[in-house]
């Protein structure tokens, strides 16, 4: 930005900015996972009379954010106005997700993000979809998709990108 010309300052404003709530309605969606537990995954329903999304974009925060963290909703807006079909997740204990779970949300949590995953590619069989991890998150998508890849998943093909943020990759080493 050309009025914040430092990296640390680039890095601590936008936390402070002000950012747009979702102008687009959306719904909200809890995902019953195979323990129990949920997550809740909001879509935008600006498309509900046109054609099904042939791109969803998958948003994905960080160990203390939710789904309305400003980085998402930067995000979110910026993918709008691209044409991407946006969906936010609140993993589980997380904003909206908080209290419908019994088990913590870890580093190891791929399989609720495969779930998410394949919760959106079944209910729209033409799209495929880009993965945003920030943080924490960079690091489940990054596991998820060496699994996704091992186990030959039939989703993985249309998995069309995946871009993490920070990802603490050495977890022993990020915690010191």
């Amino acid at each position: 930005h050309p009025l914040l010309r430092g990296r640390h300052a680039q890095t601590i404003y936008p936390a402070y900015a002000p950012h747009r709530s979702p102008a687009a309605p959306f719904s909200s969606t809890p995902l019953i996972l195979v323990d129990g537990d949920q997550v809740i995954v909001h879509e935008d329903t600006l498309l509900v009379d046109a054609e099904p999304p042939t791109q969803i974009a998958i948003l994905l925060h960080g160990l203390t954010g939710s789904a309305n963290s400003p980085y998402i909703m930067r995000l979110w807006q910026k993918l709008r106005e691209r044409g991407f079909h946006v969906a936010r997740v609140d993993l589980r204990g997380h904003g909206a997700a908080r209290g419908l779970a019994k088990y913590p949300g870890h580093a190891g949590r791929s399989d609720d993000v495969h779930a998410v995953v394949e919760y959106l590619l079944h209910k729209y069989p033409e799209a495929t979809c880009q993965l945003f991890g920030v943080s924490l998150s960079g690091n489940i998508t990054l596991k998820l998709l060496g699994e996704m890849s091992q186990r030959d998943d039939p989703l993985l093909p249309r998995v069309a990108s995946a871009v993490v943020v920070s990802p603490p990759i050495d977890l022993v080493v990020s915690a010191r």
